[in-house]
């Protein structure tokens, strides 16, 4: 089972982008076509998370780049479709996918020729392109510009079995509330105050400053692999978190959230994997009773710690 991330991972965004539609116009000229396609593309839905650009060469190469990275391969067009190969970033294996295509005026309006794949189940049918000039990704050092080393954290943790929620919150002296960051960066917490010990934290750093946002969260004990989509658990419950909680504005409310989650998967079987293939990581933003995704987190693990980092 691939990584899923909440808003979405680079080979999610590649796979739902490897969409095209029939074209209008049968009889278009092949050589006419490819010279059509030459150029910058921008898909955009109004987050910036998900916006991403095309661009295609006259040499038959290509370039997907989104807020994640960017993917590379070469194209081929025959008729009204166009072959895409490229090298899949989350796993370094080949891909390669066929997509129908149509010009209208200014945008190209793309549609997946397989009617079932379930790597875009749930996904739009066609996925329109406009003609861009310029590349503009999502800026970091804006967003998270409220994130500073003068923000308060707390950590936690969280584990559902199906009729129990386990988890485990970084205390110093007995407080719960948000905590200042100290001048190295380090917190301590008691180690067996909970019974599950992937998810009793036992030592914690933060690093904030204008370019990175870390955390590092170690465990009593952190398996190579969990049990996930476990069957006594519902549909959409969350399963798994380990979080680090961020107070901006001194309230004692969260307001933002960088995490490791994992959600019960409807229509999944239960599986046995490694964390990070099986978990989404991100940094959520909360205001008020809204929380939505404003990027994703480059996460790892290591001597049974989570580290989760972002640069910006």
């Amino acid at each position: 089972m691939k990584r899923k991330r909440c808003v979405i991972s680079l080979l999610s965004i590649v796979v739902l982008m490897i969409i095209g539609c029939a074209s209008k116009d049968e009889e278009q000229d092949q050589a006419q076509s490819a010279e059509a396609l030459i150029g910058l593309w921008k898909h955009d839905v109004g987050e910036p998370l998900l916006r991403s650009y095309w661009q295609f060469y006259e040499d038959n190469t290509f370039e997907i780049e989104t807020m994640t990275g960017t993917v590379r391969g070469t194209y081929r067009v025959i008729e009204d479709r166009v072959q895409l190969t490229f090298i899949a970033p989350s796993d370094g294996t080949p891909k390669e996918a066929e997509m129908q295509f149509q010009f209208s005026g200014e945008q190209l309006i793309l549609m997946p020729i397989l009617e079932e794949s379930p790597l875009l189940e749930g996904q739009p049918n066609e996925l329109i392109l406009e003609r861009a000039t310029e590349k503009v990704l999502l800026d970091l050092a804006i967003i998270l510009a409220d994130i500073t080393g003068a923000s308060k954290v707390k950590f936690s943790t969280l584990y559902y079995d199906g009729t129990q929620q386990h988890s485990d919150q970084l205390k110093n002296v007995g407080q719960t509330e948000f905590l200042a960051i100290p001048i190295d960066g380090r917190f301590v917490d008691e180690a067996n105050d909970v019974a599950i010990d992937f998810i009793d934290i036992t030592e914690a750093f933060v690093k904030i400053d204008e370019s990175t946002i870390m955390c590092r969260m170690k465990l009593r004990n952190l398996p190579e692999e969990l049990t996930f989509n476990q069957s006594q658990v519902k549909d959409n419950i969350l399963e798994y978190k380990w979080a680090l909680e961020i107070d901006t504005d001194g309230d004692n409310r969260m307001d933002y959230e960088i995490s490791v989650r994992r959600f019960k998967v409807p229509n999944q079987p239960e599986i046995v994997g490694d964390i990070l293939t099986n978990t989404q990581e991100n940094i959520w933003k909360i205001q008020g009773k809204s929380t939505k995704v404003v990027a994703l987190v480059q996460a790892t693990i290591a001597d049974d710690s989570i580290i989760m980092e972002i640069k910006r």
